[in-house]
């Protein structure tokens, strides 16, 4: 899930994932060009598995995804 998206950003879209009860079933990633993300919402925090910063590597954002399956 990139937090900064053209016409939803991704924390409206957890929001709604979380309201619509889509969360329970999938892990979300978030990936962002900012070093740090932005904790603003805090109650969404429990929702995020990951935080993977941009430009990343390929064979790290591999390696995440495989992790929840073997979880």
């Amino acid at each position: 899930m990139d937090i900064m998206m053209p016409h939803m950003d991704g924390w409206t879209t957890i929001r709604q994932i979380v309201a619509k009860g889509l969360n329970k079933d999938n892990i979300i990633t978030m990936v962002s060009a900012k070093d740090e993300c932005d904790w603003k919402f805090d109650d969404l925090k429990k929702y995020i598995r990951n935080y993977i910063t941009k430009p990343f590597d390929n064979q790290r954002l591999l390696q995440t995804v495989k992790s929840y399956y073997s979880s």
